[in-house]
């Protein structure tokens, strides 16, 4: 970074704190900012007192004056007119943007020194493939983390055609499949993973998520049950997917020929879950539906889906519209009540940021942040004094560790604990 592109962005750090940022100002220290982990903790520092303790009593060894005046002879002169209380304001922004230069300076100089000295916190590593499937029998069957994904047909196998069960295990040859046959699929916080169901429809689960789903699908309907987050593809017609593995460890791809599609093509397929059934066909969408958060939301982004909720009309959305149904106590004198809201062209890369593998902070809150940060590091959040009333604004990668992640946060102004037993405390 050369000496005016350090000014720059100590111009937009100051602009920053004293809430004169534009938009595209703000744009482009987001850039910056997520361009660079080592830009997100000189940020940091920035806001710690000790730090700025530091800077400033080197500016009272050095002649703050002319550097002052060096400062403002480059700032937007037209700005800087000695017009009442219109300096005072312009020159604490300058004085601001002179400690941001020389915090700058410093990291420049002494950056390897910080990263060999500086905060050693536990961490905790981010979370990745992991899922448990529980088949109608009661067995449960870890699946692998080396793998992104299972098939589900006549047996399950891994995405790339590896065997996981045989086609028999779990399977009911006394009755037809019914509620009692059902099959899931459920991710730990921490945990990610795919799934194709029989008629082909792929399913991205993400953190702490449940899927139920018949072994087979009946030929009325398909019908799925969700608790927590999940993307849909569905599938309007049966992709013929069967596995007949004919050893176990056989790696090649168990696809059979194709079965005939008319038992399911043009059937409803459904989503169940706690506030909403979203009735869809050959669609792409996403569910969020944590018993925690304060909304079940529906984000249709190609086709069409109808949303089912309390004693309201279903509602039929159009791609780019959302679906926000509250959850409610769970007895069912409150769902009846549900309203269901809808929101016109909702953030999309926000809704679909973690199965990009991004976290995206956009607008929210720190209770929301925390929340996500609880489903994918298995933490606990803890909150000393209350809940700082922050909102924040980019996006991280959901791969890095957690320190990573806070050391982003901090940027805000907001300071963590992180105890043994995985216990994150928020300080005030």
């Amino acid at each position: 970074m050369d000496t005016f592109s350090n000014f720059r962005i100590a111009t937009l750090i100051a602009k920053r704190h004293a809430n004169a940022l534009k938009p595209a100002e703000r744009e482009e220290l987001v850039r910056w900012l997520v361009a660079d982990v080592r830009h997100r903790e000189l940020y940091a520092r920035l806001l710690d007192k000790g730090y700025v303790a530091k800077g400033i009593r080197v500016l009272d060894e050095a002649d703050t004056e002319s550097a002052l005046h060096n400062v403002n002879a480059r700032l937007d002169k037209p700005r800087i007119r000695p017009r009442g209380r219109r300096i005072i304001f312009f020159r604490s922004i300058a004085a601001a943007i002179l400690l941001a230069v020389v915090g700058i300076t410093v990291y420049s100089v002494m950056r390897d020194r910080w990263l060999a000295v500086g905060e050693q916190a536990a961490d905790i590593a981010a979370g990745g493939n992991q899922a448990t499937l529980t088949l109608a029998n009661g067995r449960t069957i870890d699946l692998s983390s080396e793998q992104s994904g299972i098939i589900v047909g006549d047996g399950i196998t891994y995405t790339d055609g590896s065997f996981v069960i045989s086609p028999e295990v779990g399977k009911s040859k006394s009755r037809k499949v019914g509620k009692s046959d059902l099959l899931s699929i459920s991710t730990p916080k921490g945990g990610t993973y795919q799934i194709t169901l029989p008629d082909g429809t792929q399913v991205w689960l993400n953190a702490a998520s449940i899927l139920r789903y018949p072994s087979k699908f009946d030929d009325k309907e398909r019908v799925v049950e969700l608790e927590g987050e999940a993307y849909f593809q569905v599938s309007s017609q049966l992709s013929a997917i069967s596995s007949q593995p004919s050893a176990v460890g056989n790696k090649e791809n168990q696809r059979s020929s194709p079965q005939s599609a008319s038992s399911v093509f043009h059937l409803p397929f459904l989503v169940k879950t706690q506030a909403q059934t979203v009735e869809v066909l050959g669609t792409q969408f996403n569910i969020l539906a944590y018993p925690d958060e304060p909304d079940t939301k529906t984000t249709l982004l190609e086709g069409s889906v109808r949303v089912m909720a309390g004693i309201d009309n279903p509602i039929t959305l159009n791609p780019g519209q959302q679906a926000q149904t509250p959850n409610l106590t769970g007895r069912s004198k409150d769902l009846i009540m549900a309203k269901t809201r809808i929101i016109n062209n909702p953030d999309i890369d926000k809704v679909l940021a973690w199965k990009n593998g991004l976290f995206n902070f956009d607008g929210a809150s720190l209770e929301e942040i925390m929340r996500q940060l609880e489903r994918w590091y298995d933490i606990e959040v803890v909150y000393e004094k209350g809940i700082p009333d922050l909102a924040f604004i980019g996006e991280i990668e959901r791969s890095l560790s957690l320190s990573e992640v806070l050391k982003g946060l901090k940027m805000s102004g907001v300071h963590f604990r992180l105890e043994s037993g995985r216990r994150l405390i928020v300080l005030p």
